[in-house]
């Protein structure tokens, strides 16, 4: 099983939230740059492309792939549930290649699409609310869970048996 850099794309917009096409886009918006330097991280350190092949597929220099991968491995440290997001990416990716998924792109309303993603990046705007906050993770903690769980049934089997 190979996996290519386009079943990265598509986990990536399906862990994040995005429509199709954000992840290759050109905004520089935290929001869509985030999940597009998390793609060439999965890309080449994951699956181990070269940042010269990730680069034209994302059509940006082999510089800009570089410096997205070192900025998601420093986020990473500090970001549990980044560093989950990155999993859950890793893992559908690997899906997608083998046949045992098959994904539609998404088509997320762009206010719904801010929420989920402002908040696990903790790149939310500084005007939000703790009750914004609160009202986010009650919301997401299911759709959370049932991702982790769809992902990793044997963990799932493991704890509770």
């Amino acid at each position: 099983m190979t996996v290519r850099i386009r079943d990265v794309i598509l986990a990536t917009e399906q862990v994040f939230c995005l429509r199709q096409g954000t992840v290759k886009g050109r905004s520089r918006l935290k929001v869509h740059t985030v999940p597009r330097q998390a793609a060439m991280y999965v890309a080449h350190v994951h699956f181990a492309k070269p940042v010269g092949m990730i680069g034209r597929v994302f059509e940006r220099d082999h510089s800009t792939v570089a410096h997205g991968v070192q900025r998601i491995a420093e986020l990473t440290k500090n970001n549990p549930l980044l560093k989950a997001q990155i999993a859950q990416v890793v893992a559908l990716s690997a899906k997608i290649a083998a046949g045992e998924v098959e994904l539609k792109p998404r088509d997320v309303p762009s206010q719904d699409r801010h929420k989920l993603l402002s908040i696990p990046t903790r790149i939310a705007p500084a005007t939000a609310r703790s009750s914004e906050l609160k009202d986010w993770y009650e919301a997401n903690n299911e759709r959370f869970s049932a991702v982790m769980r769809a992902l990793y049934p044997k963990l799932e089997n493991q704890q509770g048996g």
